[in-house]
Formats: structure tokens, C-alpha cells, sequence
């Protein structure tokens, strides 16, 4: 992780050895998102993407309803709840298609990998019960083997307690970074308008820092909508 200029408190590009915009030495050091892994961070802003959309569209479906009373309780403009109606219509189709798209997109959590597993297990364990009880397995062996599937359950309780652990470890990362990142904006705005910057380095970071805000949110978003993570 790049940490800010020591000096000016700007946050330089990664690989910067001295800042570029007062020569400043940079220094390094871990962070408590260098774990996050690339296809993890895609899940989170997909899945923060979806819980956005199904906002959006919860929204426009409220006032589709409330203006298909209107129109026909014949209250307001004919032309302008038609003209509304045709727009929200459009609006939903957009949604769902966007929807339909991410949904294609493999957004599965690695918690819920365990939980697959541990059903599969808990199946395993009735079948087998059945097993017992129709006479096609001999007490002994009925015994290894439900302790063995016993094993794996609580393996699989455990790894799931880490992940949970981590989870919350992570929310806490983002909402510190992204904090740390708007503070950057407000800082890399005051710089350009006292003319430290140019306006080609400043909208290149503008662009950078408010990509790097929108990803961070998203994912505080698809994390805030995970339970079985914060109950």
C-alpha cells in the first residue's frame, strides 16, 4: 500500500519512490485490504451493484403503481401520466436486464460454498441414517461413518466463523480506506484550485479517486446486505 507523502500528505501512485509533487520520499507498508483478492472485490461490487438496482427499481415500481391509479382515477394530465408511465416502464426494463447480467456473472460468496457443502454433508448423514434403519449397514460401520460426517460439519462451522470474522475485518478496512480516499478528493480539489496541480494531473486523479470511492461503496453495500456476516 502506498501511504501518503510524508510531507504534503498527498497520496502518490503506486510504485512512486519520491512525490511527485514535492519530491518528498514515499514509504510503504502493509494494509488490512491486501488480501482481498481481485474476484472477491468483483463479487462485492457486483453484489452491491444488484442491491442498488433492486432499490432503483423498487422505487419506480411504487410510483408506476401510484400513477396507474392516477390514470385511471382520470386525475392529472392524460398526456403526462402516459408519457411517465412509458418512462418508468423503460426504466424497470433497464433494471432487469442489467439484473439478468450480473446474475449471469458467477457472484457467490465464499460462505456460501460452505453452506452448499454443509447441506450436501447433512444429506449424506440422513441417507445414511436411513441406511440404519432399513438393516443395509452394520452398527459399526454406520458409527465411523457419522462421526466422520459429524467432522466435517463442525470443520466447516469453524471455517465459516473464520470467514465471518474476516468479513467484519474487511468492512471495517473499506469504510476506513474510503474515508481516507474522500479525504484525498477534498485534499486533490483544494490543490488544483490553489494551482499546485495541472488540470490534466487533476482530473487523471479525480478520475482514479472516484472510481477507487465508488468500488469501496459498492462493496460496503453488498457487505451491509449479508446477514449471516453481521448477524
Amino acid at each position: 500500500m502506498v501511504e501518503r507523502c510524508p510531507k504534503c500528505g498527498f497520496t502518490p501512485k503506486p510504485g512512486d519512490k519520491y512525490c511527485r509533487y514535492c519530491g518528498s520520499e514515499i514509504t510503504y507498508k502493509g494494509n488490512g485490504l491486501e488480501n482481498l483478492s481481485e474476484d472477491l472485490l468483483k463479487k462485492l461490487v457486483l453484489k452491491g451493484r444488484l442491491a442498488n438496482l433492486k432499490f432503483e427499481k423498487n422505487k419506480y415500481l411504487e410510483e408506476l403503481k401510484t400513477l396507474e391509479e392516477d390514470l385511471h382515477n382520470g386525475r392529472g394530465s392524460l398526456i403526462e401520466v402516459e408519457k411517465r408511465l412509458n418512462y418508468l416502464k423503460q426504466q424497470i426494463s433497464n433494471i432487469k436486464d442489467e439484473e439478468r447480467k450480473i446474475n449471469r456473472e458467477n457472484v457467490k460468496m465464499p460462505y456460501e460454498e460452505l453452506f452448499e457443502e454443509k447441506k450436501r454433508v447433512i444429506e449424506q448423514i440422513e441417507r445414511l441414517d436411513k441406511l440404519l434403519e432399513c438393516g443395509k449397514i452394520d452398527e459399526a460401520n454406520y458409527h465411523n461413518l457419522r462421526e466422520e460426517f459429524s467432522n466435517k460439519i463442525s470443520l466447516i462451522d469453524e471455517n465459516f466463523n473464520k470467514l465471518k470474522a474476516e468479513m467484519r475485518r474487511l468492512y471495517e478496512d473499506l469504510t476506513d480506506y474510503l474515508g481516507r480516499y474522500e479525504k484525498d478528493l477534498e485534499i486533490l480539489t483544494v490543490r488544483y484550485e490553489i494551482g499546485q496541480l495541472d488540470k490534466d494531473n487533476y482530473l487523471e486523479k479525480e478520475k482514479e479517486l472516484k472510481n477507487k470511492i465508488t468500488e469501496y461503496k459498492l462493496c460496503l453495500e453488498a457487505l451491509k446486505n449479508e446477514p449471516l456476516i453481521f448477524q
